[in-house]
């Protein structure tokens, strides 16, 4: 029942977080897979609007094969998500650490003081769940199988071996997080 002990494994957990971001980052480069992700076109907004349409009718849009290409709205949300989102919240987050504005008092500025710099980290926090419940829903509406396979072994089919995998270690990090 103590916030020291909550801030305590919210920052053991940040550096995995950090960490794990900045390997997908360099790795986005070094593997020319960033071309799927950052929009090099003023299109992609129009395209991601009818998207949306699609989706908020309960229709769903004719999709490039996944495993080769995003949708305009896929594309814009997973650039969101890694170059906005991300960097956000780790500028935001120490914002609120007082260890860190009483040493560095310009870094409190930032976001113009604690309190601002908490909402909008919590802000941020309502649009990664959001993220997370679009992502989740549109990966089992448009073939679990399929796409768990594209996301956990990289392969392109309908075996059940990805779905597996992937549903084993989710089991796996629920009960750590239990425990």
């Amino acid at each position: 029942h103590t916030l020291g002990l909550a801030r305590h494994w919210h920052f053991a957990s940040v550096l995995f977080w950090v960490g794990n971001g900045a390997i997908y980052v360099t790795m986005l480069f070094v593997t020319s897979h960033w071309r799927r992700l950052v929009p090099t076109s003023p299109r992609i907004f129009p395209e991601a609007w009818a998207v949306f349409v699609h989706y908020a009718t309960f229709h769903l849009p004719p999709e490039p094969n996944g495993f080769f290409q995003y949708n305009a709205l896929q594309q814009l949300s997973y650039f969101a998500v890694i170059f906005i989102l991300a960097p956000l919240s780790i500028l935001t987050g120490p914002a609120m650490s007082p260890a860190l504005v009483n040493r560095f008092h310009w870094y409190r500025r930032l976001p113009g003081n604690r309190q601002v710099g908490r909402s909008i980290h919590f802000l941020l926090l309502c649009a990664y769940v959001l993220f997370v419940i679009a992502h989740v829903s549109m990966v089992f509406i448009t073939g679990f199988a399929r796409n768990m396979n594209h996301i956990v072994i990289n392969r392109d089919d309908l075996m059940w071996f990805g779905m597996y995998i992937g549903l084993s270690g989710l089991v796996i990090l629920f009960l750590l997080n239990v425990m």
